[in-house]
């Protein structure tokens, strides 16, 4: 199974709340949209099929499993981390894509769709044997934490040249997949990328 960071059963219904409109009783509440390949940004639109489309709820760190409750609340779209940390040291990420691919059809198979998130907060060990100068500092000279958002710098070649091909990796495995809305393009950049 996948290892992410899931939000308890507590909190995801909380944020489900928070995220779903209020439907009157008797009402139906909004019907998922279809799921299809052809997403295009048209201005401020986000057009599917050629019919506006508006992601509803994005749900973030959530199972598979739970992708049919999601879409029972009325949600149509989730979001899921592709991990850098799962890149081998020969740069190969065969079992990364294959499970992105089956959260997309899990989340294609209820309809809703997906937006990939490609970050590089959680690097792979090998990393910093590779790159042993990459390493983020404290104030006090000692390293970053493992785990922490900033980890490393982005300033070395090597390891921007290991993010694109990261990156490139995981495009090509899942660009074609009927689910995908789109890429989320690291979210939390860290602080030490030179203009």
């Amino acid at each position: 199974m996948r290892e992410t960071c899931n939000i308890v059963i507590p909190t995801m219904a909380a944020w489900l709340l928070f995220m779903m409109p209020v439907v009157a009783e008797g009402e139906e509440p909004l019907a998922p949209a279809p799921v299809a390949a052809d997403i295009r940004v048209e201005g401020h639109k986000v057009l599917m099929n050629g019919e506006p489309y508006v992601p509803f709820g994005l749900v973030d760190h959530c199972e598979r499993e739970e992708y049919r409750r999601i879409k029972d609340f009325g949600i149509n779209s989730v979001s899921i981390d592709s991990l850098f940390r799962n890149v081998q040291p020969d740069g190969s990420m065969e079992k990364e894509i294959e499970s992105l691919r089956e959260d997309l059809d899990e989340a294609h198979k209820n309809g809703l769709t997906v937006l990939v998130l490609l970050g590089g907060a959680a690097p792979p060990d090998w990393l910093f044997e590779r790159y042993p100068n990459c390493r983020m500092k404290k104030a006090d000279g000692s390293d970053q934490m493992k785990f922490t958002w900033t980890q490393y710098t982005l300033n070395d070649s090597g390891i921007r040249k290991e993010l694109k091909h990261y990156f490139e990796g995981v495009v090509s495995g899942l660009r074609d997949h009927p689910a995908l809305l789109g890429w989320l393009l690291w979210n939390e950049l860290p602080p030490t990328i030179k203009s």
